[in-house]
């Protein structure tokens, strides 16, 4: 073969080769999320809502890299599980639910945020706390073949802030050759806070001044909104950082992803239906509890200032992500 036609062949296998490696390089562009949560996701740099089309790839692109559940199959054969209840999610069933699996231990430490004169309790951190060293003992010497139910609920814990204890339960638990289950309810943001005017009167509070704390993004106020709880509790530190709406809703999507196992949206049967395929436990049906019986009237104006309110704090956002990863929301635009 001529000097001039060698160049040229292996001038084509250097260019072939280069394509190659540069394709399956841009392959992986959308792992690259799910790496990064292995380790720590950096607050200012990651976001799911740079355009249009990211959320849905980014957002259904998570991955929980850090959890090793996969290498059991299911259902597990021991483990923790811990339900985070949310106020007005329907999570006081799901509560009573567990406690009919009465040979199971379980544990709960919680307490009332606001008195009935409107005053916040005095001492939260005496609860948190006592909410997390029972935990830490919770979740220790599980027998080959255990479970452990455990609830999580007003001033027990303080999520945006307690992923130290949130690793440690789940390592020590794995530790044993267990699973850690973590699960929460959620649903829809305006009619959770609607669902919560049925206890003004009890936190000494007038429709007036119900809302008023939701103009400000950092005011405590004497109820909080579903994100505000699933990040802050209701301890009257909301929003203690006085981030924007865009990290809370980030940060709100980032807990769930790495921490809980188990993420329903106002499906009770789901719930059920994930806890029995994950622990094998034997069906008992869950009983209607804590239901509002009276009636809750609404002016539209009230409606439609209270939807305004929870946009701006980042409620809708939030719940309308959740939707999209976990319930396959608008599935049919990626098609």
């Amino acid at each position: 073969m001529p000097p001039s036609c060698r160049v040229t062949s292996q001038l084509l296998i250097v260019i072939v080769v280069s394509f190659i490696v540069w394709y399956q390089i841009g392959s992986f562009t959308e792992c690259a999320p799910s790496l990064s949560a292995k380790y720590s996701l950096d607050i200012k740099k990651t976001s799911p809502y740079d355009t249009y089309s990211g959320p849905l790839r980014r957002i259904r692109s998570y991955s929980r890299v850090n959890r090793n559940a996969t290498k059991f199959q299911r259902p597990y054969p021991c483990g923790v599980f811990l339900f985070y209840h949310i106020p007005s999610t329907g999570g006081a069933s799901i509560n009573q639910w567990l406690l009919k699996y009465s040979n199971y231990k379980y544990y709960t430490m919680w307490g009332i945020e606001v008195d009935k004169n409107g005053n916040f309790n005095r001492n939260p951190k005496k609860i948190e706390n006592s909410f997390v060293n029972g935990m830490n003992e919770h979740v220790q010497n599980l027998g080959p073949n255990e479970w452990r139910i455990a609830h999580s609920h007003i001033l027990s814990t303080y999520m945006n802030e307690s992923e130290k204890e949130l690793y440690h339960w789940r390592n020590t638990v794995e530790a044993q050759g267990c699973q850690m289950i973590n699960a929460v309810m959620l649903r829809d943001p305006l009619n959770h806070a609607m669902s919560l005017y049925k206890v003004i009167e009890s936190k000494s509070s007038t429709r007036e001044e119900w809302t008023k704390y939701l103009e400000s993004p950092t005011a405590p106020g004497l109820w909080a909104t579903q994100l505000d709880f699933f990040l802050y509790n209701n301890f009257g530190r909301r929003n203690p950082y006085g981030v924007s709406k865009e990290e809370k809703v980030r940060r709100g999507l980032e807990l769930l992803e790495m921490h809980f196992d188990i993420v329903a949206v106002a499906d009770h049967g789901y719930f059920v239906s994930e806890v029995l395929n994950m622990t094998g436990w034997e069906y008992i049906k869950m009983p209607v509890y804590n239901v509002h019986r009276g009636k809750l009237s609404y002016t539209k104006k009230e409606v439609e200032d209270l939807n305004k309110l929870l946009t701006a704090n980042g409620d809708i956002d939030f719940f309308d992500a959740v939707k999209i990863r976990y319930t396959g929301a608008l599935s049919y635009l990626e098609r």
